[in-house]
């Protein structure tokens, strides 16, 4: 009953019956229908017994064929509707039921005030079993029943009947009768409009007005095929920055407004996905790729032309396209390819991105989740490692601290470099976790060696609430070790936050901390911005001294460098020393420390690392 009133709401073709809101809603709907017909079906069964006992008490069997049948009925409904629980298909005889029993206990003598309960019960009873539009419906059948009831018995088809209620009493009855027929009409339609409300809250997106992503899965016809394609505004983040956050809605609204408009000429039907996506389903019928393509480039072409004006200036929006082809009932699927083909297109710089069908891509993403899985079970099963590695002067030969580099633990037992999962640790924020773990260590080997050691932060810890309480903590609780921690700082992600890093990595030095910018030479190097940072130490990245040997350029720039860091009392550091000739080189430029395999690879225990001095 519920679902053909939300069929005559909702979108054609959507199979709402399979979403869970629905079946939430249905099964709350069905239990008050389920009471009120057990209720009803039970006090009308009981009624006809009960007049039953007494006219049999009495010795009146005038009527007991009547009162049998009413009880033979109701108890049949009864079992019915215990057995199967079908509340819908019992609804029309339960009402017809509960007239024919007006009109009985109308005739028969015994139960004359049987009648006027019926009346008074009737419209909330009949509104709330069938609904606000049929009850009404019912309502008026009923009291045309009384009435031509009446008029059959003036004209003597009956008996004579038990209402004898006059002309005031029967004014006051139908007062009642309105008045409980009105309360109950409104009450089922507040409640119609509530679940109204509630069922296009969950169908449809409130920004657009368009039917959402539940509503596209359970749309799809298993019979068919169709071409699916993901709309998603790529600066749609860029220009909240830049226009405010409350301009997005009405970004969302044009975009919708020409999506719709161009329905009917591309032949597809719209829906809202999530944040800045849109879904097109377009019938495939005899598309091949080619001709895919050529529909997805003209709608990409279509929106790329329209601009929103804002004050005077125009917004225009930078339109990507990812699709695939939809060829069976597995909602997973067809969404999933046309997300991977769109990252696909986004990282190749294509407007317009349709699924080849390929393992590339499939594959990056599995590779992905591995490594994801890899990570999580590392910091749930607490399998993570330090591991440590010198640092060589280049004057001594000495070893003056160490770097505490983390280990992950992979699905084969060993331990491996966590490079390939630092950018998914960044994403999904399981970086913050990784660093707390390795400051932790870091303090635990400056309590087993008399050298320095150095952790390696980035600029997003330094701006993190949690690892600057943690890190003052630990200075707060251990002073004697502050002069020998080393934060290196990974210049891995662009400096944006200069003055709150500059404020942080002072107050760090004021408790005795040295600073030193790691991977000097790659990612976001700018050393105009970096001088302004505090810094002690400066690291040479692996890519610059692995071509010190045979590129030129390379030379020159080290020789800088480290001429540069000598003037401002900065220390120089190279990392991936891995040959003497290159150990060699960087000592004639100045430089006055080492790193490398070539003094020696990682180890997890600081007592592997009993080396004397090495010459260089």
């Amino acid at each position: 009953m519920l679902s053909n009133k939300l069929r005559e709401r909702l979108p054609e073709g959507f199979r709402f019956q399979d979403t869970g809101w629905y079946q939430a809603i249905e099964g709350i709907h069905e239990r008050f229908l389920r009471q009120l017909l057990l209720t009803g079906l039970s006090a009308a069964a009981i009624a006809a017994f009960v007049y039953l006992l007494l006219d049999l008490r009495r010795g009146n069997t005038a009527y007991l064929v009547y009162y049998g049948i009413w009880l033979a009925v109701s108890l049949g409904l009864l079992i019915s509707f215990l057995r199967t629980g079908r509340t819908f298909r019992l609804a029309t005889p339960a009402v017809l039921l509960l007239m024919a029993g007006f009109v009985l206990a109308a005739f028969i003598p015994p139960s004359r005030d049987l009648y006027l309960i019926i009346f008074f019960c009737f419209p909330p009873i009949v509104l709330h079993l069938t609904g606000a539009r049929r009850g009404t419906l019912w309502t008026g059948v009923f009291l045309l029943t009384i009435l031509l009831t009446f008029v059959l018995n003036t004209f003597g088809f009956f008996g004579p009947w038990n209402i004898d209620l006059t002309i005031r009493q029967i004014i006051v009855a139908f007062v009642i009768f309105s008045l409980m027929f009105v309360f109950s009409f409104m009450n089922e339609r507040q409640k119609e409009k509530f679940i109204d409300q509630l069922v296009r809250q969950l169908s449809y997106d409130k920004a657009t007005n368009l039917p959402n992503r539940e509503v596209l899965i359970h749309s799809i016809p298993k019979d068919r095929q169709f071409l699916f394609a993901i709309v998603h505004i790529e600066n749609f983040g860029e220009l909240g920055t830049i226009f405010g956050y409350e301009t997005l809605d009405e970004i969302l609204q044009f975009i919708s407004r020409y999506l719709q408009q161009w329905s009917r000429e591309f032949n597809y039907s719209l829906y809202r996905l999530r944040g800045n996506d849109f879904g097109l389903l377009i019938p495939r019928e005899s598309m091949d790729r080619a001709a895919a393509e050529s529909l997805l480039n003209r709608i990409c072409t279509a929106l790329r032309r329209e601009f929103m004006a804002w004050g005077r200036l125009n917004i225009h929006l930078n339109i990507k396209l990812g699709a695939s082809f939809v060829n069976d009932a597995s909602p997973v699927d067809f969404l999933s390819k046309a997300d991977l083909a769109l990252k696909d297109g986004i990282r190749s710089h294509r407007a317009v991105s349709l699924y080849k069908g390929d393992e590339s891509v499939r594959d990056s993403a599995y590779d992905s989740l591995k490594l994801y899985s890899t990570l999580t079970r590392n910091l749930e099963g607490k399998t993570c490692r330090a591991y440590f590695q010198p640092i060589i002067d280049t004057r001594t030969g000495e070893v003056v601290w160490f770097e505490s580099l983390l280990r992950l633990r992979d699905q084969d037992g060993f331990y491996v470099s966590p490079s390939p999962f630092l950018p998914l640790a960044t994403s999904t924020g399981l970086d913050s976790d990784i660093t707390e773990f390795m400051l932790k260590e870091a303090f635990t080997a400056l309590q087993k060696t008399p050298c320095d050691v150095s952790l390696n932060v980035t600029f997003k810890d330094l701006l993190m609430p949690e690892f600057e309480k943690s890190l003052f903590a630990y200075l707060k609780d251990a002073p004697a070790l502050n002069k020998r921690l080393i934060l290196e700082i990974i210049e891995r992600e662009e400096l944006v936050e200069n003055e709150a890093c500059r404020s942080f990595l002072e107050r760090a030095r004021a408790n005795g901390c040295k600073i030193a910018i790691d991977d000097f030479g790659a990612g976001y190097s700018n050393l105009s911005r970096l001088i302004q940072l505090p810094m002690d130490i400066l690291k040479i990245d692996g890519s610059l001294t692995r071509k010190c040997l045979h590129d030129e350029k390379a030379k020159h720039l080290i020789r800088i460098v480290v001429e540069y860091c000598r003037s401002n009392g900065i220390k120089v550091v190279a990392e991936h020393v891995d040959r003497p000739e290159i150990a060699k080189f960087l000592t004639g430029c100045g430089v006055h420390y080492l790193q490398g395999n070539h003094f020696g690879i990682p180890q997890e225990s600081l007592t592997d690392f009993d080396l004397p001095a090495q010459k260089i």
